[in-house]
């Protein structure tokens, strides 16, 4: 049970930082087009 309780606690968190990270990559690609356009 203690177990499922902290998977669900951290669960927030794992995905805000998938966010940041996948919103880090899109701008990353977006320079990359303008740059190379």
């Amino acid at each position: 049970m203690e177990m499922i309780t902290r998977i669900q606690v951290e669960h927030p968190v794992i995905e805000m930082v998938t966010v940041v990270d996948l919103l880090v990559e899109q701008i990353r690609i977006y320079k990359y087009v303008l740059t190379n356009d």
